[in-house]
């Protein structure tokens, strides 16, 4: 069922955060023409309160508040599908990102089990070069305190051999942490899902 959509609404604009998210994105926000094709042709549209060329129209009238409340740059998966058929090659994924990260900077979005989930993530993939989805599963489980609930169907991934017990390391698994310390700034290996 698809959410009530909501109309992009007048608000305070905040000239020079629209002008932030063009820098930041790298995109040419100012040649969006609000055409509806990036709407059309996003496969998650249907989630969305706020759909793309709407959000897009809101970020070049400068609605910093208003974009930061919609849950929609937050469902965006980045399939660059929007950006294959924009015809002015303005790619919406970029400036999806941009705002997700200033709503972080600016401490306007909790992230809740969203960044727990993207924090365990992370920790295996730095861990073993790739998502092992049983210690994904079970961490993000264990600190959510969900761990109850998420056991029998882990038991029966592993039954049915869906779900691998022991991780499988990838080779050159150097590359991957290295790729960790440049995009972080830590040089240490550590880094757990807390933090």
């Amino acid at each position: 069922m698809r959410p009530a959509e909501t109309r992009v609404t007048a608000g305070i604009p905040d000239h020079a955060w629209g002008r932030a998210i063009e820098r930041s994105s790298g995109e040419p926000i100012a040649l969006c023409t609000t055409c509806g094709i990036c709407s059309g042709s996003c496969p998650l549209a249907p989630m969305m309160d706020l759909l793309p060329s709407r959000l897009m129209k809101a970020v070049q009238l400068s609605l910093r508040d208003r974009v930061h409340a919609s849950v929609s740059p937050w469902l965006c998966v980045a399939c660059e599908t929007c950006a294959m058929r924009c015809p002015n090659g303005i790619d919406l994924a970029r400036v999806m990102d941009a705002v997700r990260q200033d709503a972080v900077a600016a401490r306007r979005r909790k992230l809740g089990s969203v960044d727990a989930f993207h924090r365990w993530f992370l920790w295996t993939v730095r861990l073993f070069g790739r998502a092992h989805e049983g210690l994904l599963s079970a961490g993000y489980a264990l600190q959510r305190r969900r761990l109850r609930q998420s056991l029998p169907t882990g038991l029966t991934l592993l039954k049915r051999r869906r779900l691998a017990l022991w991780p499988h390391p990838v080779k050159r698994r150097w590359e991957i942490g290295r790729l960790f310390r440049l995009t972080t700034g830590r040089r240490g290996k550590g880094g757990g899902a807390g933090g």
